[in-house]
């Protein structure tokens, strides 16, 4: 339910909104609102190593951070218990996320799906990827996947223990050695980064994928089979302004920092056309074919020929 504010010319939610679609709207909120918090986290650490007698445990936490912990490069503190909390099902049904299989997949093989587009925060990928929450271990019985993401996020503290425990990795060449040594196993990849984020417009689909072939590279040098992913809506949860200026700056951003983000608004907690939360726009995350790749060297050699053949 809700009403038209005459003040601000806004639809705001009120009381009598049923409580399901309240608790999806609160597993999404407090996503976003996390993502908000990787400064604060970062500055709450500096602060607790000065500050006696916590820093007594802060300081071998941050040294196993940045020292010894592997484990972004690994999957293994991934836990299937916290994947499939119902909390993840209430942020998939927001949108809602709809995971949609067209063939089989055999458990024995090992598997690259790469995910397009990648709008402004993949939504999609991490509904049906990075928590159970769209239903994977059920259409896909037997292979244990890990989405990948930026190796920077795994250096916040306290925020990458729960990427960690979603099973969620970082993008680096020991992440596929380490999950794909064995068959089962597969990696989801957002193909075209936060370079594709800038081309995020609702009702289109512009992919980024020059120069994306490193993924194409992997498969090869590990025998593991393509699996391409569309998400159908992705880029329709968030309204674009475009700015000249603005442009121009996020460009320089991405170029200078490896991404940006376009200027985006979606709705709010209490009304529904202002904010940083998405719109409840259905995602639609299509999963093909697997896409069998020849046997090459540690090289990856034939990256051109089948990166290019991508699509």
């Amino acid at each position: 339910g809700f009403a038209l504010d005459r003040r601000t010319n806004m639809h705001v939610s009120i009381v009598n909104v049923p409580m399901e679609r309240r608790m999806q709207t609160l597993a999404v909120a407090s996503f976003v609102f996390t993502l908000l918090l990787i400064v604060l986290c970062t500055w709450w650490a500096v602060i607790l190593v000065f500050m006696f007698p916590i820093n007594m445990i802060i300081i071998p936490y941050l040294t196993h951070i940045f020292m010894i912990d592997r484990s972004r490069l690994t999957g293994k503190r991934k836990s299937e218990w916290f994947r499939s909390l119902r909390w993840w099902k209430h942020f998939s049904n927001f949108f809602p996320v709809k995971l949609i299989k067209t063939a089989p997949i055999d458990p024995n093989g090992k598997y690259i799906f790469g995910y397009h587009p990648h709008g402004i925060i993949s939504y999609g990928a991490l509904s049906s990827f990075g928590t159970d929450g769209a239903g994977f271990s059920e259409l896909f019985p037997g292979i244990d996947i890990h989405l990948v993401t930026l190796n920077p996020n795994f250096y916040i503290p306290f925020l990458r223990e729960v990427w960690l425990s979603l099973g969620i990795c970082s993008a680096d060449k020991a992440t596929f050695k380490n999950v794909l040594r064995k068959p089962g196993k597969a990696i989801a990849v957002v193909v075209g980064g936060a370079a594709e984020s800038l081309k995020t417009k609702p009702g289109t689909m512009q992919l980024q994928l020059a120069n994306r072939k490193g993924f194409v590279r992997q498969a090869l040098a590990l025998e593991a089979s393509l699996v391409p992913v569309l998400a159908f809506g992705e880029t329709d949860v968030y309204d674009i302004e475009e700015v000249g200026w603005a442009v121009r700056i996020q460009k320089r951003l991405q170029k200078a920092m490896g991404f940006a983000i376009p200027l985006f608004h979606g709705r709010g907690i209490f009304n529904y056309e202002l904010g940083l939360l998405p719109h409840r726009r259905p995602i639609h995350v299509v999963v093909g074919a697997p896409v069998a790749t020849p046997r090459a060297d540690a090289r990856g050699r034939r990256v051109a020929g089948l990166g290019g053949g991508w699509l």
